[in-house]
């Protein structure tokens, strides 16, 4: 999802309609934010996001970290909900 906010935004400044890019921002803080939180489920900091500007690599791993179950135990930013 934030990779098609970020492509609608890079397509509305290239001439594709201005609903496209005001979709595209309106999206893209939510998504930061869920992204966000998912690390922190983990145990990550949320500065982590900023390896997904690697281009392959780092949307790699960070699709890893997404898919992975959250932490058990008591972390940083609280305890896991699920448990």
């Amino acid at each position: 999802m934030c990779i098609i906010s970020l492509l609608c935004i890079a397509g509305a400044l290239s001439g594709c309609p201005w609903i496209c890019m005001v979709y595209g921002l309106y999206v893209l803080l939510p998504c930061v934010a869920v992204s966000v939180r998912r690390l922190h489920d983990r145990g990550k900091s949320g500065w982590l996001l900023l390896v997904s500007l690697i281009p392959v690599a780092g949307v790699a791993y960070l699709l890893y970290l997404f898919s992975l179950d959250g932490q058990k135990k008591l972390n940083a930013w609280g305890a896991n909900p699920k448990f």
